[in-house]
């Protein structure tokens, strides 16, 4: 199985820990359920290209989703998260309606082909840091920050 949609499922609880075993595993939808708690790191084991969480009530750090170096798509807005990893193979990356603060980190540079970034609906301060300017954006949002 490559592609996995469980999307608007109604889903509750945790995201189990066995989700790690499906490794052929591709694309992984889990938009819009109400899946809460972290995630787990068996999910690192995974290689991911999407990876789509919009809409649950994750929490707490998002782990190395990608030790595979493929993911490309990552959606987690509207959750609950505190951090995000860095990752070089990113083309879109949506971590809007999350609970991110402070500045941005100078590691967004490791992000250099993203192609889309959405930071709305956060609470970042500072400066929107010049390495992000040398990356492929054509989209970056950064509306309704306080």
């Amino acid at each position: 199985m490559e592609i996995k949609n469980l999307r608007q499922n109604q889903f509750r609880g945790f995201l189990p820990s066995s989700i790690g075993n499906l490794t052929n595993l591709r694309k992984l939808f889990l938009r819009h359920n109400n899946l809460s708690g972290s995630l787990p790191l068996s999910i690192g084991n995974l290689t991911l290209s999407f990876l789509v969480l919009d809409t649950n009530q994750f929490t707490s750090y998002v782990p190395n989703i990608c030790h595979s170096g493929l993911l490309e798509k990552y959606t987690n807005g509207n959750n609950r998260f505190l951090d995000f990893a860095f990752y070089a193979t990113l083309t879109f990356l949506d971590l809007s309606h999350n609970n991110f603060y402070n500045e941005l980190s100078s590691n967004w540079a490791k992000c250099a082909k993203l192609g889309s970034l959405n930071f709305s609906v956060n609470k970042l301060t500072g400066i929107i840091l010049p390495e992000i300017g040398y990356s492929q954006l054509q989209n970056l949002d950064f509306s309704l920050i306080t």
